[in-house]
């Protein structure tokens, strides 16, 4: 089954073997679709084995006459190129045969130096190829027909576009000549809304501009025969551009590998550009090489190096993909984060921050997005997200577990002895996270009563190791996400247990501190107790978290309240105590509290001064007694 490109070869090389034609051939395609590298790389070889090409972009060419000018000097080029051949035979040299391939003429050289030195063959130096091919202008021996002239460009040209097609229908039926013209088609009908999009006087010049692109169609429909839609395969051409950018460097063998993966992500966001494809290559493998760089001159562990550069490999794809397809400031979605989760989708990086742990997410970092977006390399930022990346790795409890669980599968004892040393050193260093350690208790100590020689490895010096490592990170710990594997290893679960209840405490121990600093800190007192109240408490314990402040504390302040702070305070406390029919189901624990509370400012309420002041604090004094006997 053909594909596209095979499609259009075909298409045009039947209208290059019509003996007569009096029409133009468009091949129509989006820009940075690949069409000029197809017309160059693909089309071009195949019809310059029958006649000369001619290939000529029109992209600043001003005029006609520097237009025409321009297609002289390829066509003397050309002409130079037989002569040179017909001499070469004649003198019996067989090497010097010239192909059609050889005497096709390719701008390789801008377009506006062209025009500057083709603006006219009468300033061509009058060397004997140019007075040869002037004499063959002035005999008509010069035919047209026998060139295909390719126009690229099209939409880009500042040239008038039905004046073009004029010129273009002149070569065709007057001089049955073999012209394509290359362009984005769209560019050209669509100007208009996006011209009139900006205009004050819309009305007005969208009539102008309709009848523009009406005669433009109109015109259009006289000299091209046939349009042929040209549609990049990324697919079809990836290899061959790679190789072209990365050239079977170790880039080049990743870029390849997830070949399928980078195709996905062009076809989630609809783009076919080679461009932002060659630039992804470009980038990427600059950036691979400094990532290599700063692994090697800083030291890190290369063990991490590449998942580090897939990772990063990703985040270059989108943000390329949303930076080159949708214009994206791709700096600002980092907003003042330097590492951030973001979702991709058809319209290219997402803003809204998301945890790590969501599929389908993107680890976006600013030094990539900013060198993507400015071309500018932060050093010291791409340091830190590499020391940053592999604490991630080292707290991944998959990646963690796994790890553990892979020793069971080691060819040999001493194998598995150093990758379970490996282990215990790390958890001596204290590098893996909390929540680690309910997933790989049960493993560890049965590898470790496997291998222990009661030094290096075990049991009293894990469990040790792991008290030490749980005190530093008590602030991590979270009953939900607590939660241990049932194991025959009967120590192991018991070991497990003491450490969920020991970690309960501890962060119980440091909840109390901080509130208490809290409490003592806080200027606005109504607040945090309204805070303390409804942000639950301890659910076992039918308590408050009120109920950790020492009440000499929280008296010394209610007695230091203004008036109407006290009223405020009041009112929570009948909201929370007396206004809820089960309270004493959810806060009996309180109770002890509270009786606290009306013996001290039972005691302090007769040193009041102010007759006001001590009204208010015998309202609440009442209160507190009223919530006593709810909850006794």
């Amino acid at each position: 089954m053909l594909d596209n490109r095979e499609k259009i070869i075909k298409s045009v090389k039947v209208y290059i073997d019509e003996n007569m034609s009096d029409y133009a051939v468009m091949i129509n395609g989006a820009w940075g679709s690949g069409k000029t590298y197809f017309v160059k790389n693909e089309l071009i070889p195949e019809l310059e084995q029958d006649k000369p090409v001619i290939y000529i972009s029109l992209f600043g060419i001003k005029t006609i006459d520097d237009l025409v000018n321009v297609i002289s000097l390829h066509i003397l080029n050309i002409y130079s190129n037989e002569r040179t051949q017909k001499k070469a035979n004649l003198n019996g040299n067989s090497s010097g045969q010239i192909n059609s391939r050889n005497i096709s003429s390719t701008s390789k050289v801008a377009t506006t130096l062209m025009s500057l030195i083709s603006k006219g063959l009468k300033l061509v130096p009058k060397g004997e190829d140019t007075k040869a091919f002037v004499s063959d202008l002035q005999k008509n021996s010069i035919k047209f027909n026998r060139y295909i002239f390719i126009f690229d460009d099209f939409e880009r040209s500042i040239i008038d576009k039905i004046e073009l097609l004029g010129f273009f229908d002149e070569l065709v039926e007057q001089n049955n000549a073999k012209v394509i013209i290359v362009c984005n088609e769209s560019k050209i009908t669509n100007a208009r809304e996006e011209k009139s999009a900006n205009n004050a006087q819309q009305e007005n010049n969208e009539s102008d501009d309709k009848r523009l692109v009406d005669d433009y169609r109109l015109y259009k429909e006289k000299v091209i025969g046939l349009t042929i839609n040209y549609k990049a395969d990324l697919g079809s051409v990836y290899e061959r551009v790679l190789l072209k950018e990365a050239n079977h460097d170790d880039a080049y063998r990743l870029l390849l590998q997830n070949k399928d993966d980078i195709l996905r992500l062009f076809k989630i966001t609809s783009s076919h550009n080679i461009r932002t494809l060659k630039f992804i290559f470009k980038r990427f493998k600059e950036l691979r090489e400094e990532i290599e760089a700063a692994f090697k001159i800083n030291k890190k562990d290369m063990a991490y190096f590449n998942v580090y550069v897939s990772a990063i490999m990703l985040n270059v794809i989108t943000a390329s993909l949303s930076y080159k397809e949708f214009g994206k400031n791709i700096v600002d979605i980092l907003k003042d984060k330097d590492t951030i989760a973001c979702f991709f989708s058809s319209e290219g990086l997402n803003d809204d921050v998301k945890n790590f742990d969501m599929t389908n997410y993107v680890r976006v970092t600013r030094f990539i997005n900013e060198y993507i977006y400015s071309y500018s390399l932060d050093c010291m930022l791409l340091i830190e997200d590499i020391d940053r990346f592999i604490d991630e790795k080292i707290n991944d409890t998959q990646v963690i577990a796994n790890r553990v669980n892979d020793i069971f599968c080691m060819k040999d004892d001493k194998s598995a002895v150093q990758k379970l040393v490996a282990v215990l050193d790390d958890i001596e260093k204290d590098r893996y996270c909390l929540g680690v350690y309910p997933r790989i208790l049960s493993d560890l100590f049965i590898l470790v009563e496997l291998f222990s020689d009661e030094k290096q490895i075990s049991i009293d010096r894990l469990k040790k190791s792991i008290l030490v490592s749980i005190e530093k990170r008590v602030d991590e710990f979270s009953e939900s996400n607590w939660y241990y594997f049932s194991s025959s290893n009967i120590e192991a679960n018991e070991f497990n247990h003491q450490l969920y209840k020991t970690l309960k405490n501890m962060r119980n121990i440091n909840n109390r501190r901080k509130y208490i600093e809290d409490f003592n800190s806080s200027d606005d007192i109504t607040e945090l107790i309204r805070k303390m109240l409804e942000s639950g408490g301890i659910a076992e314990e039918r308590r408050s978290l009120l109920s950790y402040i020492p009440v000499e504390i929280i008296v010394k302040r209610i007695m230091k309240a203004s008036n109407n702070d006290i009223r405020v305070i009041h009112g929570i406390l009948r909201y929370n105590y007396l206004e809820i029919k089960n309270i004493k189901d959810m806060r009996q624990g309180d109770l002890c509290m509270f009786r606290k509370w009306r013996d001290m400012l039972a005691q302090q309420k007769d040193t009041i001064d102010g007759q006001l002041k001590y009204f208010h604090i015998c309202l609440l004094l009442d209160c507190i007694k009223d919530i006593c006997d709810r909850l006794q």
